[in-house]
């Protein structure tokens, strides 16, 4: 089995908190991870979003989604926001919280 990305998906402005933890492959697509942040909030797909990486942006209106992997992207500990309200933290296997 390869290596599994442990994310923390927040939202933010929002109390008391209201937050996911999620393992994804670390192969997957930004494009899939946008999927399972929808599965995982109980969304329904009906805004556009981006997600953000220092000054790299992808997604609607944006760079391919569906090119870019998390191990690429985010290949430790980091933060990777999604436009919408939602800050994802990326959390490598082994470490804390």
């Amino acid at each position: 089995m390869g290596t599994i990305h442990q994310l923390k998906v927040t939202l933010r402005g929002v109390h008391p908190p209201v937050w996911r933890r999620v393992h994804v492959p670390s192969t997957a697509t930004l494009d899939a991870l946008h999927e399972v942040i929808q599965v995982a909030m109980g969304w329904e797909q009906q805004h556009l979003h981006v997600f953000g990486k220092g000054d790299r942006e992808y997604g609607d209106n944006a760079g391919n989604e569906a090119a870019v992997t998390l191990a690429a992207l985010i290949p430790r500990a980091a933060r990777l926001s999604l436009r919408l309200g939602v800050s994802v933290r990326v959390v490598q296997p082994g470490t804390r919280d």
